[in-house]
């Protein structure tokens, strides 16, 4: 019966301690960004290699970050895709842009059994060109599998990256920024509950010692 106890009140500090980690690959969705030339309203659409995700999620508050390499951006012209990356994104001096969340906080009855979010309003930190900003926006999360997308706007005069012009149509300031991923990779972990409570007997012991 205490053998019964005992594994019972185990389980209930490991379910108390859960935490989510959700991950992904560059092959689990893309980056894509729209952007308006003036004054010829050309738009320019660029695409890249989907954000590797690093995500906790512990008590309803997300922590982490999402990276995307520079490099894999493309619009479909080469000569295009050489300017940008050389000229205005800098790519070599500034290969990633990272998102990062900090206790950013989901509905409390989120779940991994129940992951949807129609519409969901978001805020976090993005560093790009060498240049951190607040950006907000918003996302979906469409089914089980994590699969969802992020939309976002930022100023290229923000990050201090020349407006581009090419071939005298220049880009206007705001550019849209979307997130998409097919899926994400989802699991449970236990926080060091055990260590923990390790370390509480050793500093038991250490005053024991101390006051014989």
């Amino acid at each position: 019966m205490k053998a019964i106890l005992f594994f019972a009140t185990l389980l209930s500090l490991v379910q108390a301690f859960a935490m989510i980690e959700i991950k992904t690959t560059p092959g689990q969705g893309d980056v894509q960004f729209d952007a308006i030339g003036k004054p010829s309203m050309l738009k320019i659409k660029g695409k890249g290699e989907g954000a590797v995700a690093q995500l906790q999620i512990e008590n309803s508050v997300l922590n982490g970050t999402l990276k995307f390499k520079m490099e894999t951006l493309n619009t479909g012209i080469d000569l295009r895709d050489e300017h940008m990356k050389e000229k205005y994104l800098q790519v070599k001096q500034y290969p990633e842009a990272t998102l990062t969340f900090k206790d950013f906080k989901l509905p409390e009855s989120w779940t991994l059994k129940s992951p949807t979010v129609k519409e969901l309003t978001f805020a976090a930190t993005l560093t790009l060109h060498g240049v951190e900003k607040p950006v907000a926006g918003t996302f979906v999360i469409e089914n089980q599998k994590l699969a969802g997308h992020a939309n976002f706007e930022i100023k290229l005069s923000d990050f201090n990256i020349e407006i581009p012009n090419y071939l005298g149509v220049k880009v206007a300031d705001v550019v849209k920024i979307v997130v998409t991923f097919t899926q994400m990779d989802a699991h449970e972990v236990a926080a060091a509950v055990a260590p923990k409570a390790d370390a509480t007997k050793t500093e038991s012991k250490k005053e024991k010692v101390k006051k014989k």
